[in-house]
């Protein structure tokens, strides 16, 4: 079987071979190269999610500021899922790969602003934030409304930047002008926030990122030793 790290990279070139425009789409492989060159695996941290997503649930919710690893990995896998955007754009360029490397229809995307998400109450079983509280101003509102969205037995998996992770981006940012400035929460913040809701965080903290785990009753979700 072809290695995950094999399909990703697979994918990048695909993409940047093909016909699509949309700059985030393209910025994929530029991504790829920028991490590892400062020693940041991220294909690994996409993949480390997946010891989370356990049982037969399969009702998850993905959002991300990054180009797509996480929606092609998911795919990649075989996972039905819905993927949050909030520019059009993004989504017809996704879907064109999607469709090209034959993995439709198994995401299944919406187009919405985060304040209100288009789900109802407590119906699904995970929802993966990847990278992206960092770039919010705002994250209250969409905090608000994961916690509405989610069943009371799901899963919550926020993973971003800790510290370290923080300084090598901000590393990172001296040579890819492009990236996007970290003006938003910390980790920590956010397991305050839940932690205040009365939820139960767990957290697994490696060289550059954290994954914080919430849920609202006591579960062993962890497929390594918390940190």
């Amino acid at each position: 079987m072809e290695r995950f790290t094999d399909q990703i990279a697979r994918l990048a070139d695909e993409i940047t071979a093909g016909d699509i425009s949309n700059p985030r789409i393209l910025m994929l492989k530029e991504y790829l190269k920028l991490f590892q060159k400062f020693g940041y695996n991220v294909l690994a941290e996409v993949e480390d999610l997946f010891g989370f997503l356990s049982g037969k649930k399969r009702h998850i919710l993905t959002f991300h500021n990054e180009p797509g690893f996480l929606t092609f990995a998911l795919a990649v896998r075989g996972f039905r899922f819905y993927s949050l955007h909030q520019e059009p754009e993004t989504v017809a360029a996704v879907e064109a790969i999607l469709e090209k490397l034959n993995l439709r229809p198994f995401p299944e995307f919406q187009v919405s602003e985060l304040k209100r998400l288009p789900f109802p109450e407590r119906s699904l079983d995970y929802v993966l934030s990847f990278h992206l509280m960092r770039t919010l101003e705002d994250p209250l509102p969409l905090l608000q409304e994961v916690e509405r969205i989610v069943k009371p037995d799901g899963v919550i998996i926020i993973k971003d930047f800790n510290r370290n992770g923080i300084k090598l981006y901000r590393k990172m940012m001296e040579e890819a002008d492009w990236l996007p400035q970290p003006v938003g929460i910390s980790l920590l913040e956010v397991a305050e926030y839940f932690d205040r809701r009365d939820k139960y965080i767990s957290c697994l903290r490696e060289e550059f990122d954290t994954t914080l785990l919430v849920t609202a009753t006591q579960q062993n979700i962890l497929s390594k030793p918390a940190f």
